[in-house]
């Protein structure tokens, strides 16, 4: 028997274009419901910070995933799982949020009490601070997370899957994915590039966050047709994370700045009544805030390899 010839041989890449839509979304989703049904495992046991992470992670790429392919899933249905997940994303974000100052003050502590102050014991009362809003937002996660509004919201993920495969399973399966998947991504790719000539130290906090919100966006879809792209697709979302990332330390940086000046407003009401607590939180915001400076500033660099990235997915889009 003849060996086939090489044009015989399918390109992965013409393949995966050719695959139903609904397989694709079907497997976006389904990635992220592993990481969802963590959370009613965990209600007996210490919920990290890495774990609040990466669920809240998957509740982002959910929504998403529920946005690029509301056709397939039913506006209502995507919007009604939408909302639901927009009340999870918001518990973890809340415990995610004091992880993070938190973990930034901690960070410091070795040195803090020598910088910040000269008496260890205020330090510690400000820690203590931090320790207990993060306790009060853990706990509100965990009831979220053991309630039946939660276990209905994943089986309804779970379902929306299940009826996904069913759909990929027909003849038509919402048809083949390459047109599909270059229109969504060019409209991603364009948003972004329309934010490349902000003066990025110079945003507002708004503003740095809808362009970490692009970011971002435009890295989960470029993840989740990674079949179409091969190499090319894996090193753009390499890139894109990796500004994400600096975007990201902006925004813990400003979101730890936030948190520490609501709590030195809660000390200057007297509500948690420590002498020394408030000067204690000021002096942490104060170094927050030059905190921000400094990522702002190194943000710069990462901003400027920027438009390469873009070049690179808008070639990988052409082929």
């Amino acid at each position: 028997m003849a060996e086939p010839s090489d044009s015989d041989q399918v390109d992965p890449r013409m393949a995966a274009a050719r695959q139903p839509i609904a397989r694709v979304a079907a497997r976006a989703l389904n990635r992220q419901i592993d990481w969802l049904r963590l959370g009613s495992h965990l209600l007996l046991l210490p919920i990290d910070s890495r774990t609040v992470h990466d669920m809240r992670v998957a509740a982002r790429r959910s929504r998403l995933a529920l946005r690029t392919f509301t056709r397939l899933v039913g506006r209502d249905r995507a919007a009604a799982l939408t909302e639901e997940l927009r009340w999870i994303a918001g518990l973890l974000a809340e415990t995610r949020d004091w992880d993070i100052v938190l973990g930034r003050v901690k960070k410091r502590s070795d040195d803090a009490a020598a910088r910040l102050a000269p008496d260890d014991a205020t330090l510690r009362t400000a820690l203590g601070a931090l320790a207990q809003a993060r306790a009060d937002a853990h706990a509100r996660l965990v009831d979220g997370l053991a309630s039946e509004r939660y276990a209905q919201l994943v089986q309804s993920l779970a379902d929306t899957v299940r009826d996904l495969e069913q759909t990929a399973s027909d003849d038509a399966g919402g048809g083949p994915l390459g047109d599909f998947a270059a229109r969504r991504m060019g409209r991603a790719y364009k948003r972004v590039r329309s934010r490349l000539r902000e003066d990025i130290q110079a945003l507002g906090t708004k503003r740095l966050h809808d362009v970490r919100s692009r970011v971002r966006r435009l890295r989960y879809l470029v993840e989740f047709f990674a079949d179409l792209g091969g190499t090319s697709f894996a090193d753009v979302a390499t890139r894109l994370a990796a500004a994400q990332d600096a975007l990201g330390a902006a925004q813990d940086a400003i979101v730890a700045e936030r948190l520490l000046d609501l709590l030195a407003r809660r000390a200057a009401e007297g509500q948690d009544g420590e002498s020394g607590l408030e000067s204690m939180l000021v002096r942490l915001r104060q170094d927050e805030r030059r905190s921000v400076r400094r990522a702002r500033s190194k943000l710069v660099r990462t901003w400027r390899r920027l438009p390469k990235t873009l070049r690179m997915l808008k070639r990988a889009l052409r082929r």
